[in-house]
């Protein structure tokens, strides 16, 4: 199942579930992604922690994960694969310690 999510405004989002959707696999899109809140599993697929940090992707802004489980095709946003986003912008940084989870939540 692909969990599609658009814009219609600056703070609105409507969470549309659909099967099939196609979606652009993109590491380039604007995004403000806080990669610290997101803990890579061994299957490749990514979790975002409790109380993950709104962030902006593409033109959609103030978007919040809660504790949910990313994979690859599974979370559609303005057309964009954000598992391709945070695979991108996050698999090169250390986001598996145990010491890089420590303090996630103070900023």
């Amino acid at each position: 199942m692909t969990r599609i999510v658009a814009a219609s405004g600056p703070f609105f989002a409507v969470l549309l579930l659909a099967f099939g959707t196609p979606a652009v696999a993109a590491t380039n899109v604007p995004n403000t992604i806080p990669c610290k809140n997101f803990i890579k599993n061994s299957d490749g697929s990514w979790n975002a922690e409790p109380m993950t940090r709104a962030f902006d992707i593409g033109t959609l802004h103030n978007y919040r994960l809660e504790s949910d489980l990313i994979s690859r095709g599974e979370f559609i946003i303005g057309g964009v694969d954000l598992w391709s986003v945070i695979e991108g912008k996050c698999n090169s940084q250390d986001t598996n310690s145990l010491s890089n989870s420590v303090g996630t939540f103070a900023n």
